[in-house]
Formats: C-alpha cells, structure tokens, sequence
C-alpha cells in the first residue's frame, strides 16, 4: 500500500523524533505540550493522525504553535 502525501510526512515527523508508533508519538505530544492528536485507526487510517478544527481561528494558531514547539524540542 502507498502511503499518502500526508502519511509519509507523518511518518518523516515520526522518524525525526524517533517514533515508529502513531500512538506513541501521538500521547509524547499531550504530555510534553498539551495538544491532544488521536490517530486515524478509528477512521480506516491509522497512519494518520487528527486534529479538530471544530473551534475558533486563535486556538488553531495556538495549536500549530505547540505542534511546533513540540517538534523543535
């Protein structure tokens, strides 16, 4: 199966931080900056990760502050 565009940068994201489990990666995200990311198992994707966008423009841009702050940690 090939990975979509999307999978392999999860999957690149994964490896920079050395990650091979979506679950994992996922749970080091809450706990190291708060940001809660559940896996796309539970909608036929489980390489993927997801993020609710059901919220205000603000607290999307908080969001993507953390993600990246995780990822430069």
């Amino acid at each position: 199966m090939e990975l979509s565009t999307s999978s392999q940068m999860l999957k690149k994201a994964m490896e920079m931080k050395g990650y091979t489990d979506v679950t994992a990666f996922t749970t080091a995200i809450l706990e190291e900056v708060g940001l809660a990311l559940i896996t796309g198992a539970g909608f036929g994707a489980p390489e993927n990760v997801r993020l609710s966008y059901a919220t205000d423009l603000d607290t999307l841009k908080e969001a993507i502050r953390r993600l990246h702050q995780f990822m430069e940690k």
